[in-house]
């Protein structure tokens, strides 16, 4: 009965009875075939293949009639579906008749199984956007993050940048107010100094934080525009810091960083601004040249070459900030230089006044600014030097001595004092000090020179020449041609006094540090003639003639033409000190100048010795200043 499914196979099964090939019996629950002969089993090729197939075909039926019929008793529920292997195994049933509800069973399977496949083919299709997703996502989550930590770093840098800039404003009253007081000699200079400097110290290490910040935040995120333009305020800012307190390396090395970040190179131009200049004289007329300073890898300033610039009045010429020398030249009249530095970005108006003449030996520094006091460490500064630290001040114009006063000159001033002044103003030197000893002598037969630099003491009259044993460059000398010494400040003052009330300079007086000062520096901040460092044959120092003591002592005047300052006056480093007018402190006379047996920082033109008035030295001597006369 199994076998009769269809209308098709029941006439199938009737052809066979028919034909005597199979048996029909009656049983309980229908009718039963059996084959007529066991020979057609193994004789009937058809059928051995039916009977082959059969069981594979009937289970696959039974599998397929329960599955449909437990899917119906389930309500038809997705889980009793079949998937793709189980419909695979019930392919060749699809062209037998099937009930109902199992082509009901096998298209809902089917159809369940193309939705999976194109659910699978979805998911496959959406894994690389959920991970562009998530990357995204993390991204975004990641930029919010160090968004959040620059605006933090952002936010220390502005504060701290707020705060220096205000740090940096009091550093600027503090120095003012130093200086005033150093130029009006006020003891409270060197304790403002101290605070300028203490003020100072924290704008750098607080414009340090706002630059360490700004590089945090950038680190985080380089792309920021605005960063790096602030970031190149802050070393802008930290440039003109450094320019305040002379520090030229360090500057350096800030522009080059500000470099870095400084979009367009604005803030290099800024730097860059030139200056503007007028030039007038009185009177009008005179022909001004300009030549500007350099500085070698030696920190020696050497001259460019002249420019003409014309008559006088010059109009608006724009000049990168630097150095400069002015020369002036009128018919009938001496030829004036003016030593002019020039700051970014100003604009100087500058008349100058011609003297109608010159007086003999004497050098005219006209009206101007320079820079006064030094630069350098402060413990040398304030320790050894002595002096104010570096800034602008202003002199009038005045008359200079080219030279050092000689013994010749002296010995005239000597000559007509009266016996007992005589006695008082000769320099001698009793002792031997230091630097030596010094007896000027007169008798009938003239005037004698005994002088003792060294172990070995030294003697010639008038007329004759004084050998110094040790050398062999300037061994013989003119005596009388060599700078007084042994003479007091006081000694100078009476020399002064005489000069003016004789009628030979008008107005003759020692010069003031300030006066000295600017005559030996001109207008920058070199701390020596020649620039920051002196030769040994460039003026007569203890290295000039090796340190040997049997060659140290003065050099006849005018002996070292290379040291000759930006004014053209010779001398100003080595060969004897000068007693000055005291400009800074509560003293009354100063020294300056160093001489043949002092170091290259002795002589520097910064360097200031006080001392008594009465205080008599072989290394100690004057030059004479006269004011101005028109």
């Amino acid at each position: 009965g199994e076998l009769v499914g269809t209308s098709e196979d029941r006439s199938a099964l009737e052809a066979l009875v028919r034909g005597r090939l199979l048996v029909a019996h009656e049983a309980a629950d229908g009718t039963e075939y059996e084959v007529a002969h066991e020979a057609l089993l193994s004789g009937w090729a058809t059928l051995r293949g039916w009977l082959a197939q059969e069981p594979e075909l009937r289970a696959a039926r039974e599998r397929l009639a329960r599955a449909a019929t437990d899917w119906e008793r389930l309500g038809r529920v997705p889980e009793a579906l079949w998937g793709g292997v189980q419909l695979g195994e019930v392919e060749r049933l699809e062209g037998k008749e099937l009930q109902p509800r199992e082509r009901s069973f096998l298209g809902a399977s089917r159809r369940a199984v193309g939705r999976a496949r194109l659910w699978r083919r979805a998911i496959v299709g959406a894994v690389p956007l959920v991970l562009l997703a998530f990357y995204f996502g993390t991204m975004l989550r990641a930029r919010h993050a160090v968004g959040l930590e620059v605006a933090t770093h952002l936010g220390v840098a502005q504060a701290a940048l707020e705060e220096a800039r205000g740090r940096a404003h009091e550093v600027a009253e503090l120095r003012r107010r130093a200086f005033a007081r150093f130029d009006a000699r006020d003891a409270a200079a060197e304790p403002t100094w101290s605070h300028a400097l203490a003020a100072a110290d924290e704008a750098e290490r607080t414009y340090g934080r706002a630059e360490q910040a700004f590089y945090s935040a950038l680190n985080l995120d380089g792309t920021q525009a605005d960063v790096r333009s602030r970031l190149a305020e802050v070393l802008y800012e930290r440039v003109l810091l450094t320019e305040l307190g002379h520090r030229s390396a360090q500057r350096e090395e800030l522009m080059q960083r500000m470099g870095l970040y400084d979009l367009g190179g604005a803030l290099a131009r800024r730097l860059a601004a030139p200056a503007r200049l007028t030039v007038s004289s009185d009177p009008p007329g005179a022909s001004v040249s300009m030549q500007r300073y350099s500085e070698d890898d030696r920190g020696k300033r050497t001259l460019g070459e002249a420019i003409p610039l014309g008559p006088t009045p010059i109009g608006d010429r724009a000049l990168p900030a630097g150095s400069y020398l002015l020369t002036f030249t009128l018919a009938g009249r001496p030829t004036v230089r003016l030593p002019v530095r020039l700051a970014r970005g100003e604009t100087l108006a500058t008349t100058v006044a011609l003297p109608a003449r010159a007086p003999e030996g004497l050098v005219y520094v006209p009206a101007g600014r320079f820079l006064f006091g030094s630069a350098v460490d402060e413990s040398v500064r304030a320790r050894f030097l002595l002096t104010a630290p570096v800034h602008e001040v202003r002199t009038d114009g005045f008359w200079i001595g080219r030279h050092e006063v000689t013994y010749r000159e002296w010995i005239a001033f000597l000559e007509e004092l009266p016996p007992a002044q005589r006695a008082r103003r000769t320099p001698r030197v009793a002792k031997m000090f230091t630097s030596g000893a010094l007896d000027l002598l007169h008798d009938r037969r003239g005037w004698r020179l005994n002088m003792q630099p060294n172990r070995r003491p030294l003697r010639a009259r008038a007329g004759e020449r004084l050998v110094y044993p040790g050398r062999t460059d300037r061994a013989s000398v003119d005596w009388l041609r060599l700078p007084v010494s042994g003479v007091s400040a006081e000694d100078a003052e009476a020399f002064a006094s005489w000069l003016d009330r004789s009628g030979r300079l008008r107005g003759a007086r020692l010069c003031s540090e300030l006066e000295w000062e600017r005559a030996a520096r001109g207008a920058d901040e070199r701390e020596l003639p020649t620039g920051d460092r002196l030769d040994p044959s460039d003026a007569d120092y203890d290295e000039t003639y090796g340190r040997q003591p049997l060659a140290m002592g003065p050099d006849e005047v005018g002996s070292h033409p290379a040291s000759a300052s930006p004014f053209g006056v010779e001398d100003l480093a080595g060969n004897v000190w000068e007693w000055v007018h005291a400009s800074l402190g509560p003293e009354r006379f100063a020294a300056r100048g160093g001489s043949f047996y002092h170091t290259e920082t002795d002589c520097r033109s910064t360097n200031r010795q006080v001392s008594e008035p009465s205080m008599r030295d072989l290394s100690v001597g004057v030059r004479i200043c006269a004011s101005l006369s028109r």
